[in-house]
Parts: structure tokens; C-alpha cells; sequence
């Protein structure tokens, strides 16, 4: 299974770049794990960087934290 960085995640997350957002979809299609440190620091990022409430991240996080792959 790929390993994924906060890169990926944000990509997957905001939305904000189609082609980036493209690549990330396909890098975790057939799954990918998720480190501790991407999570903090994807939730860092989602919060300094987008201006995400804790109520956003948190509901994020959960998702990925349910999701098997």
C-alpha cells in the first residue's frame, strides 16, 4: 500500500488545484496510508493555510480515520 504525504491529502481535501487534485485521486485509488505526522500537519495546514473551523478538521479527520483504504 502507498504512503501518502500532507501534499496528497491537501490536494484531496481543498480541491484546490484540478490537476494536482487528479494525480492525487489516482496516487490513493487503490488505498493508502496515512502517517501520524501527515495527519497533524495536514490539519495544521487545513487550519493556518485555509482558514478550516476545528469542527471542519475534525469531520475530516474522522473520515479518514474510518476509511479502510
Amino acid at each position: 500500500m502507498r504512503a501518502v504525504d500532507t501534499n496528497v491529502l491537501v490536494r484531496l481535501l481543498t480541491r484546490d488545484d484540478a490537476g494536482q487534485s487528479e494525480a492525487a485521486e489516482r496516487w490513493v485509488k487503490t488505498g493508502a496510508w496515512v502517517s501520524t505526522l501527515a495527519l497533524a500537519e495536514t490539519a495544521w495546514v487545513l487550519s493556518s493555510v485555509y482558514g478550516r473551523s476545528p469542527d471542519e478538521i475534525a469531520s475530516v479527520i474522522e473520515i479518514l480515520l474510518t476509511t479502510r483504504t
